[in-house]
């Protein structure tokens, strides 16, 4: 792909918010990413901008504040700037059935063999654990508002934890205070237990696989199934995430 064509791709996105007649601040504070993310954006300095799931988050941000097709303009991003995060099509290239020798065939049938017994036992043992008593430990969310200094003091100091659980795989990126937890395709199943000190942005593009609780009490829904994810969860107002009001 040639530099003017990569040059384009900047001028093209900055073209679509000027007729928009919106400005760089005003898509941050929309979308609650940076203006420095959307500049670089604009300017082709990719490099300067995170990587993975969070630059994919940027561009479809971006398209869908000024008019564009978010998923078009994200094709057209990725095919100018692939990045190390596999795709659908990478995905079932990776699954196409080869011609395989008698020896890779036999290696086939072990691999195929060993998750059924895997999965025997693992069931096996799920059954032991279900008849077995259960407890629950959470922490509980402060029963009583902040009404003085001292006490908001306290309720500063109180742990938040949230736990996050993912029900089918998916592309996610967890940050806590600014730092980065994961940026990675999840496997259902999979569980992050994360502590709310400021705020915990997620970003991802299948919204109804991760399911969040906080404190022990299960949080609203993130979005649809198959719907991008970006949602971000301040500990000053946690408590409005929560599916059932106290």
């Amino acid at each position: 792909m040639t530099h003017s064509t990569q040059k384009d791709f900047g001028a093209t996105l900055r073209v679509a918010r000027e007729s928009a007649g919106l400005s760089l601040r005003y898509i941050a504070d929309r979308t609650k990413h940076s203006v420095s993310s959307f500049d670089q954006l604009e300017k082709n300095r990719i490099a300067q901008l995170p990587g993975g799931i969070y630059r994919r988050a940027i561009v479809r941000a971006y398209a869908a504040e000024v008019g564009l097709d978010p998923e078009a303009t994200l094709r057209a991003f990725l095919a100018l700037y692939p990045d190390d995060v596999p795709t659908a099509d990478m995905l079932n290239l990776a699954s196409t059935p080869r011609r395989r020798g008698p020896f890779r065939a036999l290696l086939g049938l072990v691999g195929a063999i060993i998750p059924i017994v895997a999965g025997i036992v693992y069931f096996t043992q799920a059954v032991r654990v279900a008849d077995a008593p259960k407890r629950t430990l959470s922490l509980p969310a402060p029963a009583i508002e902040p009404t003085s200094d001292a006490s908001l003091a306290a309720y500063e100091q109180t742990p938040v934890m949230m736990m996050l659980s993912v029900s089918a795989r998916t592309e996610l990126a967890v940050a806590s205070g600014g730092r980065q937890i994961i940026a990675r395709v999840v496997e259902p199943g999979e569980t992050l237990r994360v502590e709310l000190s400021t705020e915990v942005t997620l970003v991802g593009d299948n919204a109804g696989a991760v399911h969040v609780s906080i404190n022990g009490r299960a949080a609203r829904s993130l979005g649809a199934a198959g719907a991008p994810l970006e949602a971000r969860i301040e500990r000053a107002s946690y408590l409005d995430w929560l599916a059932e009001s106290r």
